[in-house]
């Protein structure tokens, strides 16, 4: 099955769990409306007048879409928490935003898949509030069955990690009330393009 049936599953999942996708797929130029999606994940101003910091994983795949210079086009200050030496953690847990390419994701569940990249820290898409993603459509896949079969290469070799996304972070365990953003963002947002 092509990815483009996909999209449309992937994004009700998705939403089904209080994400957000934008699909920017037939977008002949997605760089503008990008620039907007960034701009509402902006937080309130505070009074250091600072901007707020995204950090933006060195995937190669930004090659053909700059997201560090649209993150600063939004707003942002992007950063690399691996140039600012080894408080990598403490950095990206200062950061307002994290910015990831997608390695797959998964229509039925609306789940977006990251691996073990030498390129993404993990924590990327865990401390931020915020998690934008930038998934590219030939990269969903209709189940978890298709899932494995696309990532067996990857994940049948050296140790690694493979971080399930779906949606905002939730938990019931206080009290069996629900609270979002506890255990990672509280807002993820999926921009699909070409």
């Amino acid at each position: 099955m092509s990815a483009t049936p996909l999209r449309a599953p992937f994004a009700a999942a998705l939403r089904k769990v209080g994400g957000e996708v934008h699909d920017l797929a037939d977008a002949k130029d997605p760089r503008a409306p990008l620039v907007e999606i960034a701009r509402s994940l902006l937080p309130a101003a505070d009074a250091s007048g600072e901007r707020p910091r995204a950090d933006v994983d060195r995937d190669p795949g930004w090659a053909r879409l700059p997201i560090a210079e649209i993150a600063r086009e939004a707003g942002f200050e992007a950063i690399d928490p691996a140039a600012e030496g080894s408080g990598a953690v403490s950095t990206l847990a200062r950061c307002a935003l994290g910015i990831t390419l997608a390695d797959l994701a998964v229509a039925e569940t609306g789940t977006v898949v990251q691996l073990s990249r030498p390129w993404r820290p993990r924590s990327i898409s865990l401390l931020p509030p915020c998690h934008l993603v930038i998934l590219p459509e030939d990269r969903i896949v209709g189940s978890f069955e298709d899932l494995f079969s696309a990532a067996e290469a990857e994940i049948a070799g050296d140790p690694g990690w493979m971080t399930l996304i779906t949606g905002p972070s939730r938990t019931a365990d206080i009290e069996k009330v629900l609270t979002v953003g506890v255990h990672g963002p509280g807002r993820v947002a999926v921009v699909v393009v070409r």
